[in-house]
């Protein structure tokens, strides 16, 4: 597994698809590895294109720091600058699942190389909210197993084999600190009007129930907003079909 060194963190990588296709950059949330797209369905649905599945800092090979400056999302976005740095790319797209998107968001601001952006699951607390205010997806310190138990409840899913292996193998003391280190913090609605390239913001239904990511994509010069009808935040990553097939136009004229 290929890997870099960013700050004295070591952050590992895979490659899968096509060795001469376009480059996309897959990241994923708060929990699993680079490997979840693969066992997620989406691997096999993106397989024209150059795909490096990302195991960003605290998962999979990658180091795990172990407090939360560490893990304030500036340090995810210099990781990811990094690994397009790693692998060579002159220009690329970037699809991120959850934080991931987040995560994406902020580097299409401040990296020309990147060309188009597909976010799954990533809706910003409302442009008003008090960032103390809105409770988290998840409490800061919270067991893997209790977080799976909360999803499936919450969300009246359950999870498959291959993706509740995902979660339970994060480390919980990672999640919790990725969690911490972003409390409190508002989401930047001021950066959306300056991100430039083609973005797609993908939601699930029950996720986004007031529209928020409407109003992102608004705001974004090339924005459009999808939701999927009836899944929630981790229901819509389990609809790779949907996803890809929303998310294709946009990656195939990245690539043109």
């Amino acid at each position: 597994m290929p890997s870099f060194t960013r700050d004295g963190v070591r952050l590992c990588w895979s490659e899968r698809g096509a060795a001469g296709g376009f480059p996309v950059i897959l990241h994923t949330g708060g929990a699993g590895a680079g490997s979840m797209w693969e066992r997620g369905g989406y691997v096999e649905r993106l397989a024209g294109f150059r795909l490096l599945l990302f195991d960003h800092r605290g998962h999979g090979g990658s180091d795990r720091p172990a407090t939360a400056s560490a893990h304030r999302i500036a340090e995810y976005v210099a990781d990811a600058r990094g690994l397009a740095d790693a692998a060579g790319l002159e220009r690329y797209a970037y699809v991120g699942y959850s934080f991931g998107g987040a995560v994406g968001l902020r580097l299409a601001a401040c990296d020309a190389r990147m060309c188009a952006l597909v976010a799954l699951g990533t809706v910003y607390d409302p442009a008003h909210a008090d960032p103390e205010a809105v409770p988290a997806y998840a409490p800061a310190r919270i067991g893997m197993a209790e977080l799976v138990e909360a999803i499936e409840q919450e969300e009246g899913i359950t999870l498959p084999d291959a993706l509740r292996a995902e979660f339970l193998d994060t480390a919980a003391d990672q999640f919790g600190l990725m969690m911490e280190a972003g409390a409190g913090i508002a989401d930047p609605w001021a950066e959306l009007p300056a991100i430039s390239i083609p973005v797609l913001l993908l939601a699930g239904s029950d996720e986004d129930p007031d529209g928020t990511q409407d109003e992102m994509a608004a705001r974004l010069p090339r924005g459009r907003s999808e939701h999927l009808p009836g899944c929630g935040h981790v229901g819509a990553f389990l609809r790779p079909d949907e996803v890809a097939a929303a998310a294709l136009p946009l990656l195939q004229a990245a690539a043109a």
